[in-house]
């Protein structure tokens, strides 16, 4: 608790306005603690006169005959510092601080509704607000360490979590995909309405499992830290064209217009981690295509120089239901979602947009969310990147070091990298392919034990 003036104040006897300096003299010789006498009228406090000044006054014999019978009024200090009962030390000692240095020579008047109380010397003062000052140096090293311990307490807990969710999420996932490849095979091998119907649903529900989970280890890897980003050249058109042909299937059966492009005069071979910027991409598009019900979905990709460092931005516009300025504060937070009846009426976890926003940190940069003129909203993605060299063209010279596409059924059949459930399949079929492997009958080979 901070201290208070009448904490440390002295009730020293005041004098009235008609005392002499030699009475003040007489009794200040008497009471040799007394560092200051101070001058009221009916109650209240007119000003004080300290010990050096009244000294001063009768120094010598004919100051003593010229000011014996001169009121005190006349050597007063008439504007002292006063402060009210309840008034902080640290509040006298930064107006001290700031100019008003009487209280730290002639002490300070403590005053309750107006009238006098007492007087504070200027070494209690300087005492009290040394020893405050103490106390709050020693709360001060107090609180870091135990600041220092909750980082560190919260910076074990999270990597724990970060741990328990990858091993969670590697168990969960390893038999998923078991789960999902048998599925993805029943929806090829099975024929009539039912039964493809629920091949149909268990794909469904594990490829939604697998999204969740994925998101999860996203947050934990981001909220530890631990994200890495991996910068390597593409191709600005090409990552437009892999949105178009990936989206374009999935607004099928809706009212609405996909538009993808490429701003003229951007930069199209680009260094950064295409891989994060398309996760950014797809959260804000999923989540456009969740509100949007007719109308359109717009996307542009364009870049531009900035204090001499090339940005990317992308910019994600839909028609959709909008965003009441409300709902906006809180929407990039995890769990979030923009009402309560939303995760019941468009599904979703409301961790698309918080993983958005903390890959954009990660990778630099940032998300700010408009309104649409048009209704809706605007998602604008501003990220920095670097420019890449032109596309390297393969030398026949180097075709016998690398392992051909032509090599591949040999061992397996080849699928594109970005379709994993083509690769299921035909997994799937190669396995069951294969002649069932027999028990050899071939005499095992006798081991001889050295003697």
């Amino acid at each position: 608790m901070p201290v208070r003036v009448e904490d440390i104040a002295v009730a020293v006897r005041p004098v009235p306005t008609a005392a002499t300096v030699s009475a003040v003299f007489t009794r200040l010789l008497a009471h040799p603690d007394v560092f200051a006498v101070p001058i009221v009228s009916d109650g209240a406090a007119l000003g004080m006169v300290s010990r050096r000044s009244v000294f001063e006054a009768l120094a010598t014999p004919s100051a003593r005959q010229a000011n014996g019978t001169t009121r005190i009024t006349e050597i007063m200090i008439e504007h002292p510092i006063m402060c009210e009962a309840g008034t902080p030390i640290g509040l006298v000692a930064k107006l001290a601080a700031d100019g008003s240095t009487s209280a730290l020579t002639d002490g300070v008047i403590v005053l309750s509704d107006g009238k006098y109380l007492g007087l504070i010397s200027p070494a209690a003062l300087l005492s009290a607000v040394a020893l405050e000052n103490a106390a709050r140096a020693r709360a001060m090293q107090v609180a870091q360490k135990r600041l220092q311990k909750t980082r560190t307490d919260t910076g074990a807990f999270e990597q724990e979590k970060a741990r328990f969710l990858a091993f969670v999420g590697h168990e969960i996932r390893t038999p998923l995909t078991g789960i999902l490849g048998v599925a993805d095979l029943l929806q090829d091998s099975v024929s009539g309405g039912e039964p493809k119907r629920l091949a149909r649903t268990i794909s469904e529900s594990g490829h939604h499992l697998d999204r969740l989970l994925s998101d999860l280890l996203d947050l934990s890897r981001l909220e530890a830290g631990k994200l890495s980003v991996n910068n390597a050249p593409f191709d600005l058109h090409d990552f437009a064209n892999e949105a178009r042909d990936l989206w374009q299937s999935r607004i099928a059966g809706k009212r609405l217009d996909l538009r993808i492009k490429v701003a003229g005069g951007a930069v199209a071979r680009l260094e950064a981690d295409a891989m994060r910027l398309r996760q950014i991409l797809f959260n804000l598009m999923s989540n456009a295509l969740k509100f949007t019900e007719r109308g359109y979905i717009g996307v542009e990709l364009s870049t531009f120089e900035a204090a001499g460092n090339l940005k990317l931005r992308m910019t994600v516009e839909d028609t959709g239901c909008g965003i009441n300025d409300l709902d906006k504060a809180r929407l990039f937070e995890a769990f979030e979602q923009a009402n309560a009846s939303t995760a019941t009426t468009h599904g979703g976890s409301g961790l698309g947009l918080s993983i958005a926003k903390g890959l954009a940190k990660r990778l630099g940069g940032e998300i700010l969310l408009t309104d649409n003129p048009n209704g809706g909203s605007i998602f604008t993605v501003t990220m920095p990147v670097e420019r890449a060299g032109p596309r390297l063209r393969r030398s026949p010279a180097c075709a016998p070091l690398i392992w051909a596409a032509s090599c591949w059924p040999k061992i397996m059949p080849s699928a594109p990298l970005s379709s994993p459930a083509p690769c299921r399949r035909q997994a799937g079929r190669w396995i069951q392919s294969r002649p069932p492997k027999t028990q050899s009958t071939a005499p095992r080979p006798t081991r001889i034990r050295p003697s």
